[in-house]
């Protein structure tokens, strides 16, 4: 009787899933993408301190070549015989370069242009003291998300930081014009937007620390929006690999499990959107928070949708209704939000929710004539499978700075002699901070409080571990639960008290506070330490030790932070991808009861 009714269900389940446009279809240009969008270089006017067409372009000859003047007064023309000022074609070049880093065609050819001039920028560093009295540049681009708004900052940090971040947004471009009727243009769109992603990394982890503390909190360069940049892109990289697998024919198990995935990343894109409203329509396209909601749900019932019962089948069609139930509930939020964005994106939701209506009414309908089984309780479904290991991840930036050397064209390459006698500092990027006003006891004053810092983060990482011991203890598995289950039901209680003091989503958006707030502390250090000149202390020669000294315990802070910061990286992971919807708090014990001795524990 058992197998009449497993063959029976089995084949009434392929009538589902092979209902018209069960699986996400290959929908073509239906696939609707975001890109992020050009920042725009303009040069401010010093005499009106206006942005204006005429003065919109920076023009490199006319505030260096005063530097180069300058030096000749101060140098012997011995040192100078081998100096080539650069030439009017060569001024016009790096010009152009970064006009058209700020208006990129949309190809391989437009991005090979921005590395070009990012290239020459990490030349010219080495050659000109940036950020000091003796070349000042204030460097001036719109907000990206917000044109009408302009930055100006005096950092070539900065110009960097805005050069890559165009790279970027080029990139993130390219992958929303592929063609993702093949699985070659599938690839390609994945590659585009993981590569976009690297770049951004690139930004939040390796050049805005030393000039964010000049930014507005909603700077397109500030390190949230960044990492919510990033989560899309990653997102959108997953969701070309669930368009793949479809295309390539996988089985429904597989396709759920690449769908519940792809909700994931979504899901972690939009959580971060919401951290101290970094999405107000003020800044950010409100489409953007409309999509990241709809395909996080999209892709979440259709997880639901293809995953195969686990039950015997005595409970497999009421488990499998009870599915549907849910892939219904979600693909009707999700057509609240895809109608305020209509196109192509609202028709594939559209086109989903029939089948998943359609799906639960013929369940339905046979249970109802035929078997009669009990609807499950929701809360008794196992979670949705996700794929064991990642399709998707950030391309390292590092890679193709190393290929671009190979082809890297210097402007300025016969100035590349008179490094020694055009530039007055072995690292000139250090030079971005005045810093008179700082002492050796402030140094001091803020390692200690560093120091602290990092003894406190330790602390609260060793108690968010201890919590996570104790839920070890109370989920166990089903075996160890026998004969112990008013002990389970205790040791819950407890917890649910625990939790409604101290709330693990306040506790994790603390420490994240904290762990920003001390890298922060730690790159300014690191500025004014750099920015010392002991020549001025010729007759106190202890200023240096003690400098040396500082430098010494700063780096070993610096890298205890970040060995003790990995631990809570991984928790903070965790939480977003399996916790964020668990919660003991709501659980009460009647209930309990029923669902173990309904698990025949």
């Amino acid at each position: 009787m058992s197998n009449e009714i497993n063959k029976s269900l089995t084949s009434l389940f392929d009538q589902v899933l092979s209902l018209p446009n069960s699986r996400i279809s290959s929908v073509g240009d239906r696939l609707s993408f975001l890109s992020v969008p050009l920042k725009c270089c303009y040069y401010k006017n010093k005499i009106s301190n206006n942005i204006n067409n005429e003065n919109q372009y920076l023009d490199y000859k006319k505030v260096l070549i005063p530097y180069f003047e300058k030096k000749k007064k101060n140098k012997k023309l011995e040192e100078l015989q081998n100096v080539q000022i650069p030439d009017d074609s060569q001024w016009q070049l790096l010009n152009q370069l970064r006009i058209d880093a700020s208006t990129p065609e949309k190809s391989e050819n437009g991005a090979e242009k921005i590395m070009k001039y990012y290239m020459n920028l990490l030349s010219l560093e080495k050659k000109f003291p940036f950020g000091s009295d003796k070349v000042k540049i204030e460097f001036s681009w719109s907000e990206a998300f917000s044109q009408d708004k302009t930055m100006s900052i005096k950092s070539i940090q900065y110009e960097k930081a805005s050069v890559l971040f165009n790279l970027g947004a080029l990139y993130s471009q390219l992958g929303t014009i592929q063609n993702t009727n093949t699985t070659d243009g599938l690839k390609k769109a994945s590659f585009y937007f993981q590569k976009s992603a690297g770049i951004f990394t690139y930004i939040r982890e390796n050049i805005i620390n030393r000039f964010k503390f000049k930014l507005e909190k909603s700077s397109d360069l500030s390190e949230d929006k960044l990492t919510c940049i990033i989560n899309m892109l990653l997102a959108q990289a997953q969701e070309c690999y669930f368009e793949k697998a479809f295309i390539d024919k996988i089985s429904s198990p597989i396709l759920s499990m690449v769908a519940a995935q792809t909700s994931d990343y979504y899901k972690i894109a939009h959580e971060r959107t919401k951290k101290n409203g970094l999405f107000s329509k003020s800044i950010f396209p409100n489409l953007w928070i409309t999509q990241l909601i709809t395909k996080k749900y999209l892709y979440e019932a259709i997880a639901h949708f293809h995953l195969n019962p686990t039950m015997t089948p005595d409970k497999a069609l009421g488990e499998r209704i009870a599915r549907l139930m849910i892939s219904n509930n979600l693909i009707q939020q999700t057509l609240k939000y895809s109608k305020k964005i209509g196109g192509p994106l609202n028709e594939v939701v559209k086109d989903n929710e029939k089948v998943i209506s359609s799906g639960l009414i013929m369940a339905e309908e046979a249970n109802n004539s035929k078997y009669d089984q009990l609807i499950v309780d929701a809360k008794l479904l196992s979670p949705l499978k996700k794929t064991p290991n990642a399709f998707v991840s950030p391309i390292e930036f590092d890679k193709q700075l190393v290929e671009s050397l190979d082809t890297f064209y210097d402007i300025f390459v016969n100035t590349a002699a008179t490094e020694t006698i055009l530039s007055d500092s072995s690292n000139s990027t250090l030079n971005e901070e005045n810093i008179d006003d700082y002492s050796v006891d402030d140094i001091n004053s803020s390692i200690n409080e560093l120091n602290k810092s990092i003894l406190n983060m330790n602390e609260s990482i060793r108690g968010l571990n201890s919590v996570k011991e104790e839920v070890k203890i109370i989920v166990p598995n089903k075996k160890e639960l026998s004969g112990k289950i008013d002990k389970l039901i205790e040791s819950i209680k407890q917890q649910q008290q625990i939790e409604a003091k101290n709330d693990s989503s306040d506790l994790l958006d603390n420490l994240s506070n904290f762990h920003y707030n001390i890298n922060d502390n730690i790159q300014k250090i690191y500025i004014l330490l750099n920015n010392i000149d002991t020549s001025e202390f010729p007759n106190n020669p202890s200023v240096f030790t003690q400098i040396t000294k500082l430098r010494s315990q700063l780096n070993e802070a610096d890298m205890q932070f970040r060995e003790r910061s990995k631990p809570f990286q991984d928790i903070i992971t965790i939480y977003n991808t399996d916790v964020i919807n668990f919660s003991i708090k709501d659980w009460n014990e009647v209930n309990l009861i029923f669902y173990i001795n309904y698990l025949n524990i």
